[in-house]
């Protein structure tokens, strides 16, 4: 029985990472869409260009992020870096309505510059992995009782068990599905309370909080 306890602890432990993870926020280009589309597909461009001119745009250009979901046609459309409300609401009429993805969401920034060459490029969005809040408190070691029958042969040695797990805007757990079992249901359902149990620092896309997936892992898609 020794030897079964050892392996059950490794379940665990392989489950639920550091709490130093919580400072780790990965952050980088956005993968959705894969192909960045055509400016004019998203902006009727001349218009956007014509009616932000009036309102002073800086050579190295005003950054909007453009945040589309899986319902509806317009996306949410942001100003970053500077607070513009007048230019955001100018811009924000000049987005073209899109499909609804119905995939999951994607964004982009559209960056709008002025000076002697004025212009409107597409740029990737940056999108932040949610990352698990340190765990305060310990939890207590997990008894399991089994019979010498019940233990799978690989279960002589460590495991790594893949937890994904929903996290919404708010940093809530909304799901939590282990991507293989442990072979004892005991143990599965034990990392799946722990995991429904935890909080989240929440992904980001150009600093907006977002629901996206979580895995120990580390392979969960970005948006």
């Amino acid at each position: 029985m020794r030897s079964l306890a050892v392996t059950l602890a490794c379940f665990i432990l392989a489950a639920v990472p550091s709490t130093s993870l919580a400072q780790q926020r990965k952050c980088g280009d956005a993968q959705n869409p894969k192909k960045l589309p055509a400016p004019s597909a998203l902006i009727d461009s001349a218009r956007a260009m014509a009616e932000l001119e009036p309102l002073g745009v800086p050579r190295e250009g005003i950054v909007f992020s453009l945040l589309f979901n899986e319902t509806d046609s317009f996306p949410t459309v942001r100003l970053l870096e500077v607070a513009d409300a007048e230019a955001l609401a100018v811009f924000a009429g000049t987005v073209r309505p899109q499909k609804p993805a119905g995939a999951g969401a994607w964004a982009v920034r559209v960056r709008v510059r002025g000076g002697t060459t004025p212009g409107l490029t597409l740029e990737r969005s940056v999108y932040c992995a949610p990352v698990p809040t340190p765990q305060l408190v310990a939890r207590p070691p997990m008894r399991v009782e089994v019979r010498v029958a019940d233990v799978m042969p690989s279960m002589n040695r460590p495991t790594r068990i893949t937890v994904e797990v929903m996290v919404a805007a708010t940093g809530e757990v909304l799901s939590v599905r282990l991507l293989e079992s442990t072979g004892l249901r005991d143990v599965d359902d034990e990392i799946t309370r722990s995991w429904q149990a935890r909080s989240f620092l929440p992904a980001l896309i150009d600093g907006r909080p977002i629901s996206a997936l979580y895995r120990t892992d580390g392979r969960a898609p970005k948006l």
